[in-house]
C-alpha cells in the first residue's frame, strides 16, 4: 500500500507540473510584451521624430564650416558680402540622411524630415550670423586705418 501511495503521489505532481509549465511560460511572454509595448504607445510619433531630428540636426551641421565662410566673406566685404553667407544659411536645406530613415512609418519620416530641415537651418543661421557679426567687426579695425589716411 505504500508503494501505491507513492506512485499516486508522483503522479500527482507530474500532472500539476505538466500543466502548470504553459501557464508559467505564457505570463512570462505577456509581461515583457506588455512593457515593451507600453512605453513607445505612451510617446506620439510625431514627438519622438521631432525629437530625435533636432538632436541628430544639432550633430551633423557643421557650424564651425557656416561660420568661418560667412566669417571671412564679412571680413573682405563687411556686411553686404556678410549677408550673402546669410542668405545661403537661410535658403539652403540638408536632408536628413536615408540610412536613418529606413524601415520607420511614412508618417515618422514627414516628422523627422521636417523637424529636421527647420533645426538645421536654424542651427546654420546662428553660425552665420555669430560669424557675420565677428567678421564685421573685425573688418572695422582692419579697413578703417586704410580709409582714415
Amino acid at each position: 500500500m505504500k508503494m501505491n501511495s507513492t506512485f499516486h503521489v508522483l503522479v500527482f505532481l507530474m500532472v500539476v507540473l505538466t500543466f502548470s509549465m504553459p501557464f508559467i511560460t505564457l505570463a512570462q511572454e505577456n509581461s515583457t510584451q506588455v512593457g515593451s509595448k507600453d512605453v513607445v504607445h505612451q510617446i506620439p510619433v510625431d514627438v519622438l521624430a521631432k525629437a530625435s531630428a533636432e538632436r541628430d540636426a544639432a550633430a551633423d551641421v557643421n557650424q564651425f564650416l557656416w561660420g568661418a565662410g560667412t566669417f571671412g566673406l564679412a571680413i573682405i566685404g563687411g556686411c553686404l558680402l556678410g549677408s550673402i553667407g546669410l542668405l545661403g544659411s537661410y535658403l539652403y536645406e540638408p536632408s536628413p540622411p536615408t540610412s536613418r530613415l529606413l524601415g520607420k512609418s511614412p508618417e515618422y519620416i514627414l516628422f523627422y524630415s521636417d523637424a529636421y530641415k527647420a533645426k538645421a537651418r536654424s542651427v546654420q543661421a546662428r553660425a552665420s550670423v555669430l560669424g557675420c557679426l565677428g567678421g564685421s567687426v573685425v573688418a572695422i579695425f582692419l579697413w578703417a586705418p586704410i580709409y582714415n589716411q
